[in-house]
């Protein structure tokens, strides 16, 4: 069958360096690309409504609840954005922040939430509405 017995223990080796040789290509070939800032939009995203969901459950900070939601702003106004596209993510944080304190006056009146709780809440409401008007003013910065 070979022409002699080098040829035979040589084909184990060959046959390596041919496998080898077919899967070079593939090797240098750039895995796609990851989009880092829809990964962090999606995971503040998650983070969010996971915590939104909780402290309706549970009871829990309505303060950490905001701070995810300012986190998912901070993801979704990166650098050269847009204004339309920046005002209406900041639209979006203020209606979080404004559906949040709606829920914290009903806990409120059930004596579930405190006035520290409400003067936070009424802080981060009145940052939102700030921010709003910043960004229909082309000015918004998350300060």
């Amino acid at each position: 069958m070979f022409a002699s017995r080098a040829a035979a223990r040589s084909l184990p080796l060959r046959a390596t360096l041919v496998a080898v040789a077919l899967a070079l290509p593939g090797l240098a070939e750039d895995p796609a690309p990851r989009d880092l800032d829809a990964e962090l939009r999606q995971a503040a995203q998650s983070a969010y409504e996971a915590r939104a969901r909780e402290s309706s459950r549970q009871g829990g900070s309505r303060d950490e609840v905001v701070a995810w939601s300012i986190r998912l702003l901070r993801s979704e106004v990166g650098k050269g954005i847009p204004n339309p596209e920046r005002l209406a993510a900041v639209k979006r944080h203020h209606d979080r922040v404004l559906e949040q304190e709606g829920l914290l006056a009903k806990s409120a009146q059930f004596g579930a939430a405190s006035g520290a709780d409400l003067e936070c809440m009424k802080y981060h409401l009145l940052q939102a509405e700030r921010w709003v008007a910043q960004a229909q003013a082309g000015s918004f910065t998350l300060d």
